[in-house]
């Protein structure tokens, strides 16, 4: 995706407290309460970033959230759409994207231990194309999520419940 250089400054600066923002669907006053807020704790007199550039990143931000919102809403036997797919800053040009497609795939873990359930993070890289529906997806990304931890070490500690809150974005092919 092509960014202006003022939209990469706003980007280096403030762009987890604009992707937190557009997550939660946060309100436009309280967007830039936040990034006031990291401005002064950075040590700087003001922003110092268009509100334009904030408006045009806040809006990838929230396409991001509408197609994880999508994913998670979609029934298993439902096919994969562009719209489940979140187009970030740093993802590819369009042409770039069909030409050598390549997704992450990030995810909460779930596993039992002694009886509490633990939540991890997780991500996987999806070089080429994507399983043809939500439920294969899911499926894919349990024995991903499998594999990683025998690789971690043999086997989970604690008892594997699932994987859930899955999001996809388009990146560069490697």
């Amino acid at each position: 995706m092509d960014l202006t250089a003022s939209q990469r400054k706003t980007l280096a600066l403030y762009g987890p407290a604009i992707q937190a923002a557009a997550t939660v669907h946060m309100n436009t006053a309280d967007l830039w309460s936040t990034i006031r807020d990291v401005a002064e704790a950075e040590g700087l007199a003001s922003p110092g970033v268009r509100v334009q550039d904030v408006s045009h990143l806040r809006g990838i931000f929230g396409g991001m959230t509408r197609a994880a919102e999508a994913l998670q809403n979609a029934s298993g036997d439902q096919a994969l759409s562009a719209s489940m797919i979140g187009q970030a800053p740093w993802s590819p040009d369009v042409d770039v994207q069909a030409a050598t497609p390549a997704y992450l795939a990030t995810f909460q873990l779930t596993r039992l231990v002694d009886g509490v359930p633990v939540t991890d993070w997780a991500a996987v890289r999806i070089p080429g194309a994507l399983p043809g529906t939500v439920g294969q997806l899911q499926a894919s990304l349990e024995a991903d999520a499998m594999a990683m931890a025998a690789e971690a070490g043999g086997t989970f500690y604690g008892e594997f419940q699932g994987i859930d809150s899955i999001a996809l974005q388009a990146i560069a092919p490697r």
